[in-house]
């Protein structure tokens, strides 16, 4: 079977508002253009993917017009539906390497947020807009790839204390001195949360102050692994785990 290409379109829904399955779609993305001939090779008749944040149609390529325009026949349509349930995940500012990793699995696992934190032990400043714009090419590139097209919003960094958790339902924390996994997944099984919300310590863990902190918010704790993992890996296991359970 071949495998089946997706690329992020950004007008998309714009671009196809008024056509139909048969109807002919013009994209001219020079950079989009230059990846579908140049490292893709996609030739005339085969298909693939485009998406944006609302919708996803699968085309034919009909044709490539100079090295900024191509030409796509429609196939099929369809409305990019939001995974149940919205999984928020808070992530404290993670060395650039690390957090740029989280933000790609989570968006593989289709989390539906992804919530930065400035946290007392965090070893970086954010990196503004910058920083910003790569995490947004790093998570297209990642459902590119995973082909959930819902990509996550992720938003600027906040104070721990700024969170607000009264639209969650469900909130946890990876902490190895948690209770086991295997008992908070059964309690969500059972509870079958719409809004869930979990979180993170930084490189250097939380404080015990913001412990105390976030168990009085409600936070569970649950502890992964009888080891102590990295950051980005408790971050993918946990969000791993939730998504398949529920």
């Amino acid at each position: 079977m071949q495998h089946e290409f997706a690329f992020f379109v950004q007008t998309l829904s714009s671009l196809i508002a008024e056509l139909s399955i048969g109807d002919t779609i013009t994209i001219t993305d020079q950079d989009l253009i230059h990846r579908i001939v140049h490292v893709i090779r996609l030739e005339p008749g085969q298909q693939c993917i485009l998406f944006d944040h609302d919708i996803y149609v699968q085309v034919s390529l009909e044709a490539i017009q100079g090295k900024k325009t191509g030409r796509f026949i429609i196939l099929t349509r369809e409305n990019t539906l939001q995974l149940a349930p919205t999984i928020t995940a808070l992530i404290p500012i993670l060395k650039r390497e690390a957090f740029e990793l989280v933000c790609y699995n989570l968006t593989e696992l289709g989390i539906t947020t992804i919530q930065p934190l400035i946290t007392q032990k965090i070893q970086r400043s954010w990196g503004g807009t910058k920083e910003a714009e790569r995490i947004k090419k790093i998570i297209i590139a990642a459902a590119e790839q995973s082909k959930h097209f819902k990509v996550p919003m992720v938003h600027n960094p906040i104070a721990l204390e700024a969170v607000s958790t009264t639209n969650f339902d469900t909130l946890l924390y990876a902490d190895p001195q948690g209770e086991p996994l295997w008992q908070t997944m059964q309690t969500l099984r059972t509870r079958r949360p719409d809004h869930l919300a979990f979180m993170i310590g930084p490189e250097g863990d939380l404080t015990q102050e913001e412990k105390n902190y976030i168990t009085q918010q409600g936070f569970t704790f649950c502890a992964l692994t009888q080891t102590v993992l990295r950051s980005y890996q408790a971050a993918t296991l946990l969000a791993g785990c939730i998504r398949s359970l529920l």
